[in-house]
């Protein structure tokens, strides 16, 4: 079975639970859209699962994304990271020897930005954020649609930052149509369904149930997703 969760955040004791209750296996496939460090207090703890286990594929977000910006110099990234959410992160990182930040800091330079796939005779792309309209005009087809995954490489080629922390897939109008289904992470379902839960859309699917909501909600949660089946397992967050 192929798999699929989004911006766990650094609640690796939830995900645990999660993949428990779908029975996930060593001949399954996981695949983890990015955003797996801040805000929780198990992010070191998601980030070397990921790095241990040969059927965990974990696709970069935008908090990896400080994260490497971080370990990398990048001068006054430390106080933003603070602000978007990386104070636990930081609190975990910086007693570790200067060795051990190095090899986070190759696992995230190396993580890639997006997974196509085949499955149920379905072609999936899987990725963090989705599209953007700012950096560069899409690749389109010869049947007139984009391709998504020339149009990603090439966001992630001229500007990756932008790419990783844009939401506009959510706001495309309707009549645009990509050349493969969508499935994305990066902006809560709670934004804009109060219940939360998974949101489907006929271009793309959003699995980010806001289990890292800034505000208080008895509706956050973790969502996995087998796309295999499309059956939905959720993980409440307390």
């Amino acid at each position: 079975m192929i798999y699929v969760i989004s911006d766990v955040h650094g609640r690796y004791t939830e995900f645990l639970r999660l993949l428990k209750k779908v029975r996930f296996k060593e001949t399954d496939e996981l695949y983890v859209l990015g955003d797996v460090v801040d805000r929780g207090n198990e992010n070191l703890k998601m980030l070397d699962f990921c790095r241990s286990r040969k059927n965990v594929t974990l696709l970069k977000g935008n908090h990896e994304l400080f994260m490497q910006r971080y370990l990398e110099g990048s001068p006054r990234l430390r106080e933003n990271w603070r602000l978007w959410g990386g104070c636990t992160t930081l609190w975990e990182l910086e007693p570790l020897p200067m060795q051990k930040k190095q090899e986070y800091l190759r696992f995230l330079q190396e993580l890639p930005h997006y997974r196509s796939l085949r499955t149920g005779g379905k072609d999936y792309f899987l990725t963090h954020s989705g599209f953007s309209v700012d950096i560069a005009d899409p690749v389109i087809g010869q049947d007139g649609r984009i391709d998504i995954q020339a149009s990603v490489q090439r966001f992630v080629e001229m500007d990756e930052w932008a790419y990783l922390i844009s939401d506009d897939l959510h706001f495309l109008p309707a009549s645009v149509r990509f050349d493969r289904y969508i499935i994305c992470g990066h902006y809560p379902t709670l934004e804009y369904r109060e219940e939360g839960g998974i949101y489907v859309t006929p271009v793309f699917t959003d699995i980010d149930c806001g289990c890292a909501w800034k505000q208080p909600s008895p509706h956050r949660k973790m969502a996995c997703l087998c796309l295999d089946t499309g059956e939905v397992c959720y993980q409440r967050i307390r």
